[in-house]
């Protein structure tokens, strides 16, 4: 039994699952060869993996993870921590990037491995939506400040497939009575690798009520000029890896990205400022935001 995933018609992940070996019927099969591929898509894609006793471990927790996860959402035992997004010339607050955290029977669960359970178990979406709602709580809490501060939420290539997207977060916004414009739809470069054109009609379609678009972990996956230029993106993030690499190659990619925002017209964060003097050297190279 073979679970097999291509996408933009090249192959990519292969999972092997070995009657009675793995399973004496269809669906456990299915199950086992799934498990082999998805486990393949964290290590390396494009490989095949077949199915063994070390990923039936893996499977039973994935599992047990799934149903839980699924009681966690209608329950409300998730919860957003929030990250400041600061002016780098003033240090005022400008935004917050809202960061899903779960904790199971004292147990952190870390979102790297959640999500990903999310994905594969068909939970991703209501996941998503449930961050959306929590993350226009919390920004009707501050709406009495002025400037108001903005909230950021990290939204999955699955989640802008659905085509009932726009109108589902646009529902919540005005259930909260939140203006569009404080509430950041951030989108990793994996999404320019999916169906572009769909994307872009999700993008273009929350840029027209007001939302502002981030790429984020810029310069890790995906993206193009071209990408770039036809999105229109408000906010691009520059990933932590290269901020903590600034003494190497990082800074002159760090200016790249500083002078491309200038003739492109959106705002610079940089992500994983952890001291005064990468902050200060991001300030005097033009980096608006830390």
């Amino acid at each position: 039994m073979k679970h097999i995933n291509i996408k933009n018609g090249y192959l990519q992940l292969i999972g092997i699952a070995m009657y009675p070996e793995h399973g004496s019927d269809f669906n456990t099969l299915i199950r086992s060869a799934d498990t082999a591929m998805y486990h393949q898509k964290r290590i390396a894609k494009g490989n095949i993996n077949i199915y063994n006793d070390s990923l039936k471990l893996i499977q039973e927790r994935e599992y047990l993870l799934s149903q839980r996860l699924a009681s966690a959402i209608e329950e409300n035992s998730l919860r957003l921590v929030f990250q400041p997004i600061v002016d780098s010339k003033t240090s005022k607050v400008t935004s917050f990037e809202s960061l899903l955290r779960w904790q199971l029977d004292g147990e952190n669960i870390f979102p790297d491995e959640f999500i990903a359970i999310a994905e594969q178990y068909g939970l991703i979406t209501e996941l998503g939506i449930w961050v959306i709602e929590q993350a226009c709580i919390q920004a009707t809490k501050l709406s009495h400040l002025q400037p108001q501060i903005a909230i950021s939420v990290n939204v999955s290539v699955i989640q802008v497939q659905d085509p009932d997207f726009v109108s589902k977060v646009l529902k919540i916004v005005n259930l909260h009575q939140v203006e569009p414009k404080n509430l950041h739809i951030e989108i990793t470069e994996s999404v320019f690798a999916e169906d572009k054109l769909t994307f872009l009609t999700a993008v273009k379609a929350l840029q027209k009520q007001g939302f502002c678009i981030s790429i984020d972990d810029f310069g890790t996956g995906y993206s193009s000029l071209s990408s770039m230029l036809d999105i229109g993106v408000d906010i691009v993030k520059i990933d932590r890896s290269f901020i903590q690499n600034m003494d190497k190659r990082g800074l002159s990619i760090i200016h790249a990205i500083v002078q491309m925002a200038s003739s492109l017209d959106f705002t610079v964060v940089a992500e994983g400022v952890e001291t005064i003097e990468q902050a200060n050297t991001l300030t005097k190279i033009g980096v608006s935001h830390l």
